[in-house]
This record gives C-alpha cells, sequence and structure tokens, in this order.
C-alpha cells in the first residue's frame, strides 16, 4: 500500500480546499433554493458553514503540530485541537437549538456534505500526488 504524505497541502494549499469546499456546499444550498426549499436551504447554508469551521479547525491542528519534532507533542497538540473541534461544535449545537427558526435537518445535511466533499477532495489530491 503506497503512503500518502499531505504535508505539503496542510502548509500551503489547505485555503484552496476550503474554497472549493464552500463553493460546492453553496452551489447545492442554491440550487436547493431555487427549488422552492427556502427553510432547507438555508439550514444547508448554515451547516456547510459551520462544516467549514470544524475544516479550518482541523486543517490549523494539523499545520501546528507539524513543525514539532517529538510525536508525542506533535499529539499533545492534536489531542488540544480535537477538544478545540468538540467544544466549538457542541456550543454551535446548543445555539442552533436554542434559536427555532433554523432547519435542523438542513444544518445537519450541510455538516456532512462538506465533510463528504473535504473526503473527496483529498482522495483527488491523493492520485494527483
Amino acid at each position: 500500500m503506497k503512503v500518502i504524505d499531505f504535508t505539503p497541502l496542510v502548509t500551503m494549499g489547505y485555503k484552496k480546499v476550503l474554497t472549493r469546499l464552500a463553493i460546492a456546499s453553496f452551489a447545492v444550498a442554491l440550487a436547493v433554493k431555487m427549488a422552492g426549499y427556502q427553510e432547507l436551504a438555508s439550514g444547508l447554508a448554515l451547516g456547510g458553514a459551520v462544516g467549514l469551521l470544524d475544516t479550518l479547525i482541523m486543517f490549523v491542528g494539523i499545520q501546528r503540530s507539524l513543525p514539532q519534532g517529538e510525536p508525542e507533542a506533535a499529539l499533545k497538540t492534536m489531542k488540544r485541537f480535537r477538544w478545540v473541534r468538540r467544544i466549538t461544535a457542541g456550543a454551535l449545537v446548543i445555539v442552533m437549538l436554542k434559536v427555532e427558526t433554523i432547519h435542523v435537518f438542513g444544518v445537519c445535511m450541510g455538516f456532512l456534505l462538506i465533510h463528504i466533499f473535504l473526503i473527496f477532495n483529498l482522495i483527488f489530491i491523493a492520485y494527483q500526488l
């Protein structure tokens, strides 16, 4: 099995990946809005924004852990950012549940779409390396 090194992606090119994710997610939300589902489209857009924030936190955590020479220190940094991701996601879920006008299903689908698009992007990048 071939080992793929995503270090150049994280150090230099993660903004391009985030831009692709944002365009794809909001294109889906726009298509849903054009189909006449206003509430679902706003939920998808909000879920996409939350997913982008989560992905950004993940990339920044990886970027901060790369310069550390010892694997234990890098792992400690990644664990810290994992807790940042969990706390951020939990706070956003609580806020969204308090606001009654948000379409919860749309937010969940937008969040999942961002991560599905991220997986597709990483697969395409892996084949290019």
